[in-house]
């Protein structure tokens, strides 16, 4: 019986600690940027907020990015070498939640009769 509480105090030590990791990857809201339709993509930076938060990368063969970001609204925008893109707005709330968003071309139409390069999120 001596044993006991050293049994004890270390069950509920790792409890803790199990609790706290599973906290920790649980409450983290992320943003997945799927990119197949721009082959240019790879490399672009991805800003948050207006802040670069990383680039897009190939995951194996895979054109898919994810970045971790915090509850609450964010405006999301790429910058790709060549073409124009415009801000997607998310919001993310609940804990664990993933945003996917489908990074495609699109050419725009202007007045004059130009037409300019676009990459929009879907």
């Amino acid at each position: 019986m001596s044993g006991y509480p050293l049994r004890l105090a270390i069950g509920a030590a790792l409890a803790i600690v199990g609790i706290f990791i599973w906290s920790s990857f649980a409450s983290k809201q992320k943003i997945v940027i799927h990119w197949a339709m721009i082959d240019q993509a790879e490399g672009a930076n991805v800003m948050v907020d207006g802040e670069v938060v990383g680039q897009l990368k190939l995951f194996g063969q895979n054109p898919t990015t994810a970045f971790e970001i915090e509850d609450g609204q964010h405006e999301i925008r790429v910058e790709i070498p060549g073409l124009k893109s415009e801000p997607k707005t998310i919001n993310t709330d609940a804990p664990g939640q993933s945003v996917d968003l489908w990074l495609e071309f699109e050419e725009r139409y202007n007045p004059d009769g130009t037409i300019t390069p676009m990459a929009v999120f879907r």
